[in-house]
């Protein structure tokens, strides 16, 4: 995209970094099936060394659980490092669009608006939409790609087991929707009450 126009919508910025994005979320990935494969290799050391006495394989699966430990170190650094960057390249882009549009308007826009006002917010909101697209963001790709594949290895190993904590998990999320909407109005009144 081309345009320099300030208020193009956040997919443009995003559609920029997705090389970037697609890297990170790939390191996730592979992050993530590292986390479940080390309990794999503990139930093997459990079932084939200690209780079926098979001690040849265990410096094999101790290699292993080494192997995932550091595998599991590079990705998640690879993964933040890259939601990071491309975060601080779209705000960066973001703040330089909107600095030039800023440039553009005329001294009387200057005279009815609070300068000071409009530049803090232009500062917290363009952070608060770097918080969502690194820090935020990656989490909750993060959370629904791990709940993802733990469902799908509960439901197919055992579908009746499976479902205990799958309403365990329904409840506990209506139960904090429930109570976040139950909130708000508290937290609007002690907003207003700030002093700042």
């Amino acid at each position: 995209m081309k345009t320099n126009y300030p208020a193009k919508k956040l997919s443009g910025y995003i559609f920029e970094q997705k090389f970037t994005y697609i890297f990170a979320i790939l390191s996730m990935i592979i992050s993530v099936s590292l986390d479940l494969i080390a309990p794999q290799l503990t139930k093997r050391i459990i079932d084939d060394v200690i209780i079926g006495g098979q001690t040849d394989k265990l410096k094999y699966l101790l290699g292993g659980i080494l192997t995932v430990g550091v595998g599991r170190c590079i990705f998640q650094y690879l993964k933040e490092y890259a939601f990071d960057v491309a975060g601080i390249r779209i705000t960066a882009k973001m703040r330089r669009n909107l600095f030039d549009h800023i440039q553009s308007l005329s001294a009387d826009f200057f005279e009815r608006t609070n300068t000071g006002e409009l530049m803090a917010r232009i500062k917290d909101d363009i952070d608060r939409i770097g918080d969502g697209l690194t820090f935020v963001g990656m989490l909750l790709i993060e959370v629904v790609i791990h709940t993802s594949i733990v469902l799908f290895c509960m439901y197919s190993l055992d579908v009746r087991l499976a479902l205990l904590p799958t309403a365990f998990m329904i409840i506990a999320a209506t139960i904090a929707i429930t109570m976040e909407k139950s909130w708000i109005p508290y937290m609007k009144l002690s907003a207003r009450k700030m002093p700042f």
